[in-house]
């Protein structure tokens, strides 16, 4: 339907345009956009930084829940296409991601065995250049006490 927001019912309004029940219609439904937001931010792990809006700065920093393996994600802003998307094999998390051209990324991870485009690395945070980025790591179980420590908005998996 051309819709830019979420909304309150998924059926708000006919093909031909005539709204089903303006009573109780919201064009900008919070609820359901606090779900996508998690799924974006927690889940598939990227989100603008507030003091580089525009997502001119990305982090990237997934919450990995084997159970929802595979997740992939992306998000379209001026500079391009982002994309996020990892897969859970056994012990190990693959986690690809893209960023676009004029952008930055920033990985930021802490799990054991973390290579970056091939190369290991410690953790903490890793910049990333525009372009296509293949990360893996170990997958550790994050506990809800551990979850609500990450930083983003909604922490509730």
């Amino acid at each position: 339907m051309g819709a830019t927001t979420i909304w309150e019912r998924w059926d708000a309004m006919a093909p031909d345009g005539t709204i089903y029940n303006p009573q109780m219609n919201s064009y900008n439904h919070y609820a359901y956009g606090a779900v996508c937001q998690w799924l974006l931010e927690g889940v598939a792990g990227f989100r603008p930084v507030a003091e580089d809006p525009g997502f001119a700065t990305i982090v990237f920093e997934p919450v990995v829940i084997a159970e929802l393996s595979p997740v992939r994600a992306s998000h379209d802003i001026a500079r391009g296409t982002i994309r996020a998307g990892w897969t859970v094999e056994g012990e190990k998390v693959r986690y690809e991601v893209t960023v676009p051209s004029g952008a930055r990324g920033l990985l930021r991870l802490a799990a054991p065995n973390i290579t970056v485009d091939g190369r290991a690395w410690t953790g903490g945070e890793c910049e990333l250049a525009p372009g296509d980025h293949h990360i893996s790591f170990d997958h550790v179980a994050l506990n809800r006490l551990e979850i609500a420590r990450l930083d983003t908005n909604a922490r509730t998996p």
